[in-house]
């Protein structure tokens, strides 16, 4: 089933290097793969790094790019130094200036200690229930697939998808738009009033501007405005706090 969107969300995931944490990575790429098709994201592991690649690097250029980032928790996850200091503190750095958004995942049942590495995030499956206690265990790949749907679906809403005719952004501020029909001998004849709708066409469109640039960004530069665009909109409860 197909998804209106207006970006593909990139989903980069992090397991550890355990045999069956990489069996439940490749199960999970099964469930996505309807929403890869219909191009609602694109995903990312480490696995796919290219012979040759510094691996260093290009994890951290797939964090920097991601909009989803996916912990898969386990105990392998936790006891790995490097997802657990490094990979997991630079997720949650982006997650806090809401350049990305962190969902752990819960493959296999752990002490609850991992919810200091991502504080107040909600988890998935449904009811933070690890994949291994599901029966069947494709119901939880279920319950993953839609949460990464519906967290897809608002990142996007909050991309500001909107080319407006210069008129129409500035009715929405509640600012005058300066005619563009004047001659150059009738503009010199304006009085001051004239001037000031002119200053103000002129912030109406810089804020445009900005706001044409933002359509296609996950991040949000303008939080009130965010706020004025989506306030009627759903907002999933997984990922941003």
């Amino acid at each position: 089933m197909s998804m209106p969107s207006t970006k593909t969300i990139k989903v980069v995931y992090f397991c550890s290097d355990a045999d069956k944490d990489k069996k439940y990575l490749e199960d999970l790429e099964k469930h996505l793969s309807n929403l890869k098709r219909h191009g609602v994201i694109d995903t990312w592991h480490k696995s796919m790094i290219a012979a040759g690649k510094d691996i260093e690097i290009e994890i951290d250029r797939q964090l920097n790019e991601a909009n989803i980032i996916l912990p898969l928790i386990s105990p392998d996850f936790i006891a790995s130094d490097d997802n657990w200091n490094i990979v997991a503190k630079s997720a949650m750095e982006r997650h806090r200036f809401r350049k990305a958004r962190v969902i752990p995942v819960l493959l296999r049942p752990v002490e609850d200690s991992w919810k200091s590495a991502f504080p107040n995030i909600k988890a998935l499956p449904q009811n933070e229930k690890p994949v291994t206690r599901w029966n069947p265990q494709g119901n939880a790949f279920v319950s993953i697939a839609q949460g990464i749907r519906e967290a897809a679906k608002d990142i996007n809403s909050f991309s500001f998808p909107i080319k407006l005719p210069v008129q129409q952004i500035a009715s929405l501020f509640n600012l005058p738009a300066t005619t563009f029909s004047d001659s150059p001998k009738k503009s010199q004849k304006k009085s001051r009033t004239k001037n000031t709708s002119a200053i103000a066409f002129a912030t109406v469109a810089i804020v445009g501007s900005l706001i044409y640039q933002t359509s296609n960004s996950t991040e949000i530069p303008f939080p009130i405005l965010s706020q004025t665009f989506v306030s009627t909109q759903y907002i999933s409860p997984i990922g941003w706090i």
